[in-house]
């Protein structure tokens, strides 16, 4: 029905808000395990909503429909894609081949497409993964691939043999277990912030 959606596009911006349209858009990828998580980024991504920089989409907000091809609609028009790591995102085969496969291929389609990765939990280092193997599978290559991204957040700790603070990559449920969670995410919005820019 062509009526519909003729007036759909008519009153799509219905605002005096012109800058809208111009806002980049950030497709968050996450394992529903890790919600919590992911709900906190958002919470602190919606300031550079407020000042028309950029917009954030998630998987909790497809409307009815063919959720695989909304999610997949989302992913192709985002300009960064922020993948938050941890043993239950790696355990979900659709996240690692229809969001990590898919945007890897977005980004070697459009190099202008940023790649940003929080760490939400430990999990085993993607360098360790690395060998001289050839026969490696498409997405094999491309979970590889999101170590060769930044990773966030950092923090300082203590080194127990040297006794130094040294910054490290600290993961958001261990920031979680320090009480200072609220900078981790202050860092990747920064992050975020400037990849945009």
């Amino acid at each position: 029905n062509n009526f519909g959606t003729s007036y759909a596009n008519y009153f799509k911006n219905f605002t005096n808000n012109f800058n809208i349209s111009s806002m980049k858009k950030i497709f968050i990828s996450y394992s529903r395990k890790d919600v919590d998580y992911k709900n906190e980024l958002k919470k602190h991504l919606n300031i550079l909503k407020t000042f028309d920089i950029s917009d954030n989409w998630s998987c909790e907000e497809i409307t009815i429909g063919k959720w695989n091809d909304q999610i997949q609609k989302e992913l192709n028009e985002s300009d960064l894609i922020i993948y938050m790591l941890s043993a239950n995102f790696f355990g979900s085969r659709y996240i690692l081949e229809h969001e990590v496969q898919k945007g890897m291929d977005l980004i070697d389609q459009n190099p202008s497409k940023e790649i940003l990765c929080v760490i939400v939990s430990d999990f085993i280092g993607l360098d360790r993964l690395k060998s001289d193997k050839e026969d490696r599978t498409d997405l094999q290559q491309s979970l590889l691939r999101l170590g060769d991204y930044q990773y966030l957040p950092y923090g300082e700790i203590e080194n127990k043999v040297t006794k130094k603070t040294e910054e490290k990559i600290i993961s958001l449920s261990s920031y979680s277990d320090y009480g200072d969670i609220d900078s981790a995410f202050r860092q990747v919005t920064e992050k975020v912030l400037e990849a945009l820019k």
